[in-house]
């Protein structure tokens, strides 16, 4: 099954769903918890964003209407938060938990995000990107799968790279892509003050066409702050390629952010490590790093295992100096097996920073002649 990580995609020789399947029934009024889908981990990670004491949620199930002795007893926040979840759903009143939550006034800033929660669309997001043709067999990924599961290789990097993230994390953004009345999620991140790069399928879809707004969340993480900045972004793009498919746009004022170096002078290898900062489902802010990641590099496109999900398209992908050498597109899932017991690995592919770089500094050029003349 490809994925194109801002979507959930069949496998090419199956038929799409027609684009109304997307917007199935809010998971909110479910009476079964399936973590499968993907509001329910926003719920989760909105919580802890939004909660920092048990306390307050237990007021919020009460007014909900949780059967007395229900609340989850013991554990940290995160676990709480799950079996509150799904004790809510279970009782069939998570909406009105969710509700309740988007009017209290101790969570002022994050009512927008419960609100959205309520209205849900898309289980992911709309269609785009092209399907990849793998470089490596999978005999050749089940051998780099056993290399990843030794537990005594060592994964050692430079303690720099911690303080070089920290700086860059803050210019990754979640994308909000509205398709008329429908939302969907994906990533970009700053390349200038105003400028954020992304992957091209992000901004349409197959049957509801191109998006009619995009929102920005620069700090949409777990780091306590007064508020978060948020953005418009102009939906058409200031640059792009939708077959390459990325795209530049531009927001609506200067962030004040540092922006992320795009490509590197160092060529990226078969067996590099990566970093991917990214909002996976359209949640938290995360990283994900895997030591030996880089499966295969072709003219266009690197080719690589690390942990993705929908809601990741248009991420970051950086080598070990954290520097941009490609933008996330998509990910396939592919069973391997390892010592008789079949096991799933998800390759991912994103296309090269270092084919579209001249494009990416003309464009970087011309914002800077254009700041000058004002």
């Amino acid at each position: 099954m490809v994925r194109h990580d801002k979507v959930t995609m069949a496998a090419p020789s199956k038929p799409r769903d027609p684009p109304e399947k997307w917007w199935r029934m809010n998971p909110l009024d479910d009476t079964t918890p399936d973590w499968r889908k993907p509001e329910l981990l926003q719920l989760r990670d909105l919580l802890l964003a939004a909660y920092d004491r048990r306390r307050q949620l237990r007021r919020l199930a009460k007014l909900a209407g949780l059967a007395h002795g229900i609340f989850p007893r013991g554990g940290d926040l995160a676990s709480t938060c799950f079996e509150l979840i799904e004790a809510l759903i279970r009782q069939g009143i998570c909406r009105g938990f969710v509700e309740h939550a988007a009017q209290d006034p101790a969570v002022a800033a994050y009512h927008d995000q419960f609100r959205k929660l309520l209205d849900a669309g898309p289980g992911g997001s709309p269609d785009g990107g092209s399907v990849p043709r793998w470089r490596i067999a999978t005999t050749e990924l089940a051998a780099i799968q056993r290399q990843r599961l030794l537990r005594g290789r060592a994964r050692f990097v430079r303690t720099e790279l911690a303080s070089e993230l920290a700086e860059r994390v803050g210019s990754v953004a979640l994308l909000t892509v509205s398709f008329g009345t429908e939302e969907a999620s994906g990533t970009g991140f700053l390349i200038d003050d105003r400028l954020l790069l992304t992957a091209y399928h992000n901004l349409c879809h197959d049957g509801l066409g191109p998006a009619t707004a995009i929102t920005v969340n620069f700090d949409y993480d777990e780091t306590p702050r007064g508020s978060q900045l948020v953005l418009r972004a102009e939906t058409a793009p200031v640059a792009g390629d939708a077959e390459a498919d990325w795209a530049v746009l531009r927001v609506e004022r200067p962030t004040g952010r540092v922006p992320l170096t795009v490509g590197s002078r160092f060529p990226v290898l078969p067996g590099n490590p990566l970093v991917i900062i990214q909002h996976p489902r359209g949640g938290l802010k995360r990283l994900a790093f895997e030591h030996q990641a880089v499966t295969s590099v072709s003219d266009e496109h690197l080719q690589y295992v690390v942990d993705t999900v929908p809601g990741s398209s248009g991420s970051p992908v950086c080598d070990e100096g954290a520097n941009v050498v490609a933008i996330h597109l998509c990910d396939v899932e592919q069973p391997v097996e390892i010592d008789g017991e079949v096991m799933t690995v998800w390759r991912n592919q994103g296309l090269l920073i270092a084919p579209i770089l001249q494009q990416l500094e003309r464009v970087l050029h011309d914002n800077r002649e254009s700041r000058s003349e004002r």
